[in-house]
């Protein structure tokens, strides 16, 4: 129970939490941002960073040829 008193505390406070502040923490917090890194997407292998996610979802890697790439889920991944 006491797991679950801290998902619900938690969770009252994302309510009480605006959109804004709820985007800076998740980019803060994601995997890998800023980052150079090889990926692979359907036109194969490459290497960029992740510079951020869009209001829809979709992740944003700039390539190393300077090409602003946007993926849904699974249409990108780690190598």
């Amino acid at each position: 129970t006491e797991l679950l008193n801290h998902l619900f505390d938690h969770m009252h406070d994302l309510k009480k939490t605006s959109f804004s502040q709820i985007d800076k923490l998740y980019h803060k917090k994601l995997y890998k941002i800023n980052q150079l890194h090889k990926f692979s997407d359907s036109e194969g292998p490459f290497e960029g960073t992740i510079i951020g996610t869009l209001p829809n979802g979709k992740l944003q890697i700039k390539s190393s040829d300077d090409r602003l790439r946007e993926y849904s889920f699974k249409e990108v991944e780690f190598l």
